[in-house]
Formats: structure tokens, C-alpha cells, sequence
């Protein structure tokens, strides 16, 4: 066969065209479910207000409300099973948390809950006192010539 201008091209499909076309059509509708939004990890500050350690509860006083937690600055929060706790950069149990610690807490929004904060790390910064000074003696005045040595 050999195509001249001007020369009408005719296309022939199979009679069940729509049926592919439908099943096609259908294949990809069936692979394309609902994505769930994956969980977005985000940072909460605050002062924590009261804890239940055997429960893994806390509830954190932010600055200001924020949206995402409903109209007040009391965030509840849930400590995941392997979630760490850091103070002063020391690896710490959740009971050594205390009320009255500004803490910095990473997690996420519980999909479950939108008021509640699912964390997986907690740091907190206490200050601490100075420790004491070393002793240490006070250099004497003597130069090292006019120390006589010792007869034996």
C-alpha cells in the first residue's frame, strides 16, 4: 500500500473497542484510591501545665492559641511508646518531667483527634547551678631563687 497525497487513510478497529477502552478506564480508577495525607511532623512549644506519666499525658501551655488545636493555648498531648525524652541533654524517663517546664515537643497532629499532639521527642532545658569551683591553691609571692634547698 502506498500513500499519495490527497489520499484518505482509514483506521480499523476491532468492533469491542469500548470494552477495552472501559476496562482500561476502570483498571486505573481501581489503582487510583484515596491517599490518606501523610503525618507532618511539626514543633510545639509551651510550659507544661500537668502530666500523668503512667498514662504518658501532657498538657502544654502555648504562647497563643493555635488553630490547629481549637480555640485554647492548653494543647493535649500523648506520648508515643517510644518516644524519648531529653533533659538537659541527658536521656530521661517521662516521670522526670515536671510541671512548670518550658518544653520543645516534636510530633504530630493525631488524625483521630485534631485537638491532640501525638510527640515522639521531648527536650526540655532546666537551668541548673554552677557547680562549685575547684580548689586550687593560691600562687605564693616567693620567686623560685630565694627558695634555699634543704641540707640532707
Amino acid at each position: 500500500m502506498s500513500l499519495k497525497p490527497q489520499s484518505r487513510v482509514q483506521l480499523r478497529f476491532p468492533h469491542d473497542w469500548r470494552r477495552v477502552v472501559g476496562l482500561g478506564a476502570l483498571w486505573v480508577l481501581a489503582g487510583c484510591e484515596r491517599q490518606l495525607p501523610t503525618n507532618r511532623y511539626d514543633v510545639l512549644s509551651g510550659t507544661v501545665q500537668a502530666l500523668q506519666a503512667e498514662m504518658g499525658q501532657l498538657t502544654v501551655r502555648t504562647g497563643a492559641p493555635r488553630p490547629e488545636f481549637g480555640s485554647s493555648p492548653n494543647v493535649q498531648c500523648l506520648l508515643s511508646g517510644d518516644a524519648e525524652v531529653y533533659i538537659n541533654d541527658k536521656f530521661s524517663a517521662i516521670d522526670a518531667i515536671a510541671v512548670g517546664d518550658t518544653a520543645e515537643l516534636i510530633g504530630y497532629h493525631d488524625p483521630g483527634r485534631a485537638e491532640r499532639f501525638l510527640v515522639c521527642l521531648v527536650h526540655i532545658a532546666r537551668s541548673e547551678p554552677l557547680p562549685p569551683a575547684p580548689g586550687l591553691s593560691l600562687p605564693t609571692t616567693e620567686s623560685a631563687a630565694s627558695v634555699v634547698p634543704r641540707e640532707r
